[in-house]
């Protein structure tokens, strides 16, 4: 009896080795097609009837087939992995990183990820690394200055098609995808100005590029309407989550000295710490004091008053870096792509009570 026993439990065993282990010939057989077939159907790179389609995938998940990527692979002569390198997994990078695998996926392609951790090295050995695992393509996101400057990159461009999305540093044989942050922050300081707000405070995060680029875009138009002040200029240093409470704190040390009736800051978080700061002096927002910010965190959907901020389209960002990457391992030129950023009024911006 227990050989019996033994027995039953050792075909049950087989038979699920067998289902795990479905070939494409499996496939073909069952649903009455040929390899090639199946094989079109499972790529989607060629039309296959609609009736027939559906006997392959009936047999496929009957069979619960999964295809061998390598054969694949091996049969197009060619990856279908791209790697893709972020400095962080919080916001901006995973709605980028989200465009780039909508997109990728839309076209039977899978993402490799790996992480820089804001850290030159850790970043330059990501990408040795994605390298040495034959992806076809890379798509770098937020790439540190200092691999352009001592040439690492430049020798990466030679050897696949790289994309760089947020890059401050652009070189030869590479392609760009940015956002048009310039022009958000144009769009930011207009609204305010056209609800007749003046006295606008800047408040700036970390010492970037973006940040930079933000405070030069509100110099230029607070000096062509007359009404540049330096002492609406505000250096928070740092833009991460755990400086929000050190930034609300400052900012309403600068208010209780300060007649502002705006605020435009650099990204969200400093545009939260201001909403914050305003609350704790009893200061109501937008009445007493407009806010906006920068970047429309998801995160910061949640808090109230909704926040009027610049959406610099992080999505279409990663959406479009994947397919410059795929057109390029089709043979096209390098690109560079810009991306509208958007105002979106929330609630937190009002006329000037003073018109």
């Amino acid at each position: 009896m227990g050989l019996r026993g033994r027995g039953t439990g050792s075909i049950r065993m087989d038979m699920e080795i067998e289902t795990m282990k479905a070939t494409i010939h499996d496939v073909a057989k069952r649903a009455g097609v040929s390899v090639a077939t199946v094989s079109r159907v499972v790529n989607g790179n060629y039309p296959v009837k609609e009736a027939t389609r559906q006997k392959v995938q009936d047999a496929i998940d009957a069979l619960e087939y999964v295809p061998n990527l390598q054969a694949r692979e091996l049969n197009l002569q060619h990856s279908t992995t791209i790697g893709v390198v972020v400095s962080g997994f919080q916001a901006p990078f995973a709605e980028i990183l989200g465009g780039v695998e909508q997109a990728l996926r839309q076209r039977n392609y899978a993402v490799l990820l790996a992480c820089g951790q804001h850290d030159p090295k850790q970043e330059a050995a990501c990408i040795r690394d994605l390298m040495g695992r034959n992806v076809s393509g890379l798509v770098v996101v937020s790439p540190h200055a200092e691999n352009f400057g001592n040439d690492f990159y430049q020798g990466a461009v030679k050897r696949m098609p790289v994309v760089f999305v947020n890059s401050s540093t652009q070189i030869e044989h590479a392609s760009y995808v940015s956002g048009d942050e310039k022009k958000g922050a144009e769009k930011a300081l207009a609204h305010l100005l056209w609800h007749g707000h003046q006295r606008i405070l800047f408040v700036r995060g970390d010492d970037s590029d973006s940040c930079r680029m933000k405070e030069q875009v509100y110099r230029e138009l607070m000096e062509q309407a007359g009404i540049l002040n330096e002492r609406y200029i505000l250096g928070m240093g740092g833009s991460k989550a755990e400086s929000m409470e050190h930034a609300t704190r400052r900012i309403a040390r600068y208010l209780k000295l300060s007649d502002v009736s705006a605020i435009f800051c650099s990204n969200d978080l400093m545009g939260v710490s201001a909403v914050n700061a305003c609350k704790s002096l009893g200061k109501s927002v937008p009445e007493d004091i407009s806010v906006v910010g920068f970047g429309n965190i998801p995160l910061f959907h949640c808090f109230a008053p909704r926040l009027t901020t610049v959406d610099r389209n992080m999505l279409q960002m990663g959406k479009r870096a994947a397919e410059i990457i795929l057109e390029k391992l089709g043979g096209a030129e390098d690109q560079q792509a810009v991306v509208e950023s958007i105002l979106v009024e929330g609630e937190t911006t009002a006329a000037c009570k003073e018109i």
